[in-house]
Order: C-alpha cells, then structure tokens, then sequence
C-alpha cells in the first residue's frame, strides 16, 4: 500500500504544481517567492511547504527507482558511455538513503501538516467575505483533521481502481484494517466540524434554502456523515464495492468541502457575480487529470510499485 500511495501523492503534487503555472496567469513568475521571502504571508509559507514537500516525495519515491533499474542500465546508442556511471549513482543511492530516509518521512509529515493547516488559514482574512457555515477560527484545523481523514480513503480508492484496471488482487486484508482507523479519523472531524457549528451558532442557517446552506449539507452529509456510518459496519468495511463506494463519498466530501470555502461560500459584499470556472479552466484540469492517470499507468508497469497476481508470484 505504501508504494502506490506515495506515487498517487507524487503524481498529484507534481500536476497540483502545473496547475498552478496555468492558475497564476503568469507562470514565468513562479520561481519569485523562493527570492523575495514574505514571511508575513500565510500563501508564501503554503508555496514554500509545497515545493519542498514535492521534492521529498521525489527522494522517497526514488528507491522503487532504484530497486527497478541499479544492475540493468542499458542506455541506447552513443547514451551508453553513461551505463557505469548512471549505475554507480544508483547504488551509491541504495546504499545511503535507506540510512537517512527517516530524515525524509518525518520532513514529509511536517510540511504536509503545514501546508494543509495553512490552505484553511487563508481565509482567516476574510471574515466579511465567507459564508458563516464555513468561517471559523478552527478552519485550519479543520482542513488539517479533513486532509489526515482523508488519506487512508484515497489509498483505498487509488487501489481499488489500480486493482481493477490491471488485474490485480483486492488487497482487502490491508484496506480493511486501514478503515478501521478511518472511523477515528473521520469521527474527529465531524466532531469538530458540528461542535463549532453548534458552539458559534451558525446552525440556523441550515434551513435558510439558499444556495451556500444547502452545499453545506450536502458535504457534510453525504461527505462524512453518511460514509461514516456506512464504515461503522463490518460489512461494509469487508465488502470491495460498498468500501469504495464509503471511500469515494470521502475523498469528494473533502473536494466539495474545499470548493465549498474558496469558491460556493466565498461571497464579497461588493461583488454579485457568482464565480464558476471558465471551459478552458475546466478542460485544463481534466486534461492535467487524465495526464496524471495516464502516466500512473505507465509507471506501475514499468516500476515495481504493485503487487504482482498471488498465482504469478508463487509460479
């Protein structure tokens, strides 16, 4: 589980940062914050935990890497004067990471929770211009408890679908237990996402019928309720299709909860338009997405990041 899912969050970190180059209007300018620090502003530490997070899943990625290729480097034509060297980097690799890889996983735990903490506190700037349901001075910790619940549904979720596609065992020894462990996750989050509706009041808005309330219930139902109840049962937790139905309803209530704050309860008083997404913003992403799908296939059989049928590996 551990290889897949670390290719998931490099494929998906690496596309979230061309994204950005699109996103920002001006890509050339991307580089500037690793020059002019702002160490005031809470997107300037969000930039900062992104790149150097992507960049330690490069180096916790590069064993599989390794593992694949050190003994079997045949570079094609005048390329092969590089075999030997290309070779030597490779074992010099598996020698000295396995040493210092801890070094990498507590770095990629510390900037992942940073940055995610940070995307809530974005907003904290505008109390004016966020929609109650979703304004609070939790919200960083709400993105930072939502982002960690999250995690195990999407291994569940990437496996599952990985699984079909290539003709691959379930894994269902290793995600059921995985689940169970959701159930504290998710419960933590829900429990602080309705103790601060409920302490701030902002439940009387629920029934107000309006546009933003009702994207609030359905994240919350249908995104953490419903698939919490659902995991509660051992039925579920060992059945394939209703744990990825569970799963799914997880990974998009976090989607439509981040799409809920910056974009449906994100309303300044000055403006009336409502924002949506232009075709080419639309096209864009499911272009980066399909890429992304695209080269996590190609990679699962050329690297060895799955595990192979259980008949195969026993012949």
């Amino acid at each position: 589980m551990v290889r897949p899912a670390l290719l998931t969050a490099m494929l998906g970190y690496t596309f979230v940062v061309l994204g950005l180059l699109v996103d920002i209007g001006r890509s050339w300018a991307i580089w500037k914050p690793m020059l002019y620090w702002n160490p005031t502003s809470v997107l300037f530490e969000v930039a900062m935990c992104v790149m150097f997070y992507l960049n330690v899943l490069y180096l916790e990625f590069l064993p599989i890497v390794v593992a694949r290729f050190k003994g079997r480097v045949a570079l094609p034509g005048p390329l092969a004067v590089l075999n030997a060297p290309v070779d030597g980097l490779l074992r010099l690799a598996d020698a000295v990471l396995p040493k210092i890889m801890w070094i990498f996983i507590i770095a990629g735990v510390v900037l992942s929770c940073m940055h995610q903490s940070s995307l809530g506190s974005l907003m904290l700037i505008a109390p004016t211009k966020l929609h109650p349901l979703w304004y609070t001075p939790l919200l960083p910790l709400l993105f930072l408890t939502s982002a960690i619940a999250v995690g195990y549904p999407m291994v569940v979720f990437e496996a599952t679908l990985a699984t079909t596609s290539l003709g691959l065992d379930s894994e269902m020894e290793v995600l059921t237990p995985l689940t169970r462990i959701t159930i504290f996750l998710l419960g933590t989050y829900l429990a602080l996402k309705i103790g601060d509706m409920v302490v701030r009041g902002t439940y009387v808005y629920l029934l107000d019928g309006t546009a933003q309330t009702n994207a609030f219930i359905v994240e919350v139902l249908l995104g953490v309720i419903v698939p919490w109840l659902m995991l509660l049962s051992p039925t579920v937790r060992q059945s394939r299709r209703a744990l990825f139905i569970a799963c799914c309803l997880i990974v998009g209530g976090v989607l439509v909860n981040r799409i809920n704050v910056f974009v449906v309860g994100y309303r300044p008083p000055i403006s009336e338009a409502n924002y949506f997404p232009a075709i080419g913003e639309i096209l864009v992403t499911v272009g980066l997405i399909a890429t992304l799908m695209f080269i996590y296939r190609f990679l699962v059989t050329v690297l060895p990041v799955l595990n192979q049928p259980k008949q195969e590996v026993s012949a």
